[in-house]
C-alpha cells in the first residue's frame, strides 16, 4: 500500500458507485454459496477501493485488515459506515444507505437464481434439448413428440415432471441404427466436452476466488482483527493477556 494525504474524493463519480455496488454484492457470494457475513468486509474494502483518493493498494495488499489497522483510512471509511451529526460527513452516510439499497436488490435477485438454477434442472435441460434434436431429424416420430409435448401440459413444467416425461419418451425411442444418428451422437459428445472444458474453466476460477477469500479471513484472524464498523482501535491476538 502506497498512502499519501487519503481523504475521501472530491467527486464520487457513478461509475465508483457502480464498481462499490458490485464489489459488495460479490462478497455475498463464495463457490456458488451464499456467505452475508463477508458483508462488513466488503463494504470497508469497496469504500477504500472506490471512494479514497490519496491511497494506491497492491494486489497482494488485505484491504480490510489495512483500514481497521490504520487512523487515516478508518477515519474515512468510518464516515459511510456511521451516521454524523455534521451535515457534511452526513452526505456520505446517506450516499452508503442509497448504495446498500441496490446491493439487497442484486444480492437478492443472485439468491432466487442459485436457488432455481440447479445442477439438476440444467442436466434435464440439456436431455430434453438431445430428445428434441433427435425427434426433429425423424417424421416418424412425430407422434412420439406430440405424446411428449402433452405430457409436460398435462403434468405441468417443474423439474420432476419434466424429468417423468423425458424418461417416458426416452424409454419408448428406438434409436435406428444410421448415419445420421452417429452423427448426432458424435455432435452431442462433442457438445458434451465442450462443456466438460468450460466447467474446469469455472472451477479455476472459483478455487481463485476461495483461495484469496481463504487468505484474507486467514489474514485477519491472524491479525486478531475484529469485524466491526465501530470506532475502535484493532484487538490483536498477542495484546490479549
Amino acid at each position: 500500500m502506497k498512502k499519501n494525504n487519503v481523504k475521501i474524493k472530491d467527486n464520487i463519480t457513478i461509475v465508483d458507485e457502480i464498481s462499490a455496488i458490485e464489489n459488495i454484492a460479490a462478497y455475498y457470494f463464495t463457490d456458488e454459496e451464499y456467505t452475508p457475513y463477508y458483508a462488513e468486509m466488503g463494504k470497508v474494502t469497496a469504500i477504500a477501493q472506490n471512494f479514497l483518493s490519496g491511497v494506491e493498494f497492491d494486489t497482494e495488499d488485505y484491504i480490510y485488515e489495512l483500514v481497521m489497522t490504520n487512523e487515516d483510512l478508518y477515519k474515512c471509511v468510518n464516515k459511510f459506515l456511521n451516521p454524523s451529526v455534521s451535515k457534511t460527513d452526513a452526505q456520505y452516510f446517506n450516499r452508503m444507505e442509497r448504495i446498500m439499497k441496490h446491493v439487497d436488490d442484486i444480492v437478492d435477485f443472485r439468491k432466487q437464481k442459485l436457488i432455481h438454477n440447479t445442477d439438476a434442472f440444467n442436466v434435464v435441460g440439456a436431455m430434453c434439448t438431445a430428445v428434441k434434436d433427435i425427434l426433429d431429424n425423424y417424421v416418424q416420430n412425430a407422434e412420439l413428440a406430440q405424446g411428449f409435448i402433452e405430457d409436460l401440459k398435462a403434468s405441468g413444467i417443474n423439474e420432476e415432471t419434466l424429468t417423468n416425461a423425458v424418461r417416458k419418451a426416452a424409454d419408448q425411442f428406438k434409436m435406428p441404427e444410421s448415419d445420421v444418428i452417429e452423427g448426432q451422437r458424435n455432435r452431442i459428445a462433442e457438445q458434451q466436452e465442450q462443456l466438460q472444458k468450460k466447467e474446469v474453466e469455472i472451477q479455476e476460477l472459483r478455487k481463485w476466488k476461495r483461495d484469496y477469500m481463504a487468505r484474507n479471513v486467514k489474514a485477519i484472524k491472524g491479525a486478531g482483527v475484529v469485524i466491526d464498523s465501530t470506532p475502535k482501535k484493532s484487538v490483536r491476538k498477542n495484546d490479549k493477556k
